[in-house]
């Protein structure tokens, strides 16, 4: 298991029992990113961290229903959470599009074209 995993592991298992992590709880345990700690656990281990801003101090946190599904429905919460990844970077991916689009450069979005079908004949 790589130390990215131990930490991440480490956190998910204290927002698991109700814990909340703020950036300087999270800076205790590891030097990376806050950010991309919670982007890691939600990505690679599929878990849905959620985040409030109070005061300008970030909370991450599970919410105690998706701590019931991580323990008793697994796979549908994989499931979900690998549908809201998805949804969110076919997002990401029409934007730039329509970005790239609207500023006439035509040249940048055949790459991006062609770079993405590549991508695509790759993987299949």
């Amino acid at each position: 298991m790589s130390n990215r995993s131990k930490i991440a592991q480490t956190i998910m298992d204290g927002m698991i029992e109700g814990q909340i992590y703020t950036k300087e709880r999270i800076a205790s345990i590891t030097t990376e990113d806050s950010g991309r700690v919670m982007d890691y656990i939600r990505t690679k281990h599929l878990i849905p961290v959620e985040c409030v801003v109070s005061h300008g101090i970030a909370n991450w946190y599970i919410r105690s229903a998706e701590a019931f599904r991580y323990r008793h429905k697994r796979g549908e919460q994989k499931s979900t959470m690998k549908k809201i990844i998805k949804t969110k970077r076919l997002q990401r991916l029409a934007n730039q599009f329509i970005n790239v689009a609207n500023a006439g450069d035509l040249k940048l979005l055949e790459a991006m074209v062609a770079r993405r079908i590549g991508n695509n004949k790759a993987s299949i």
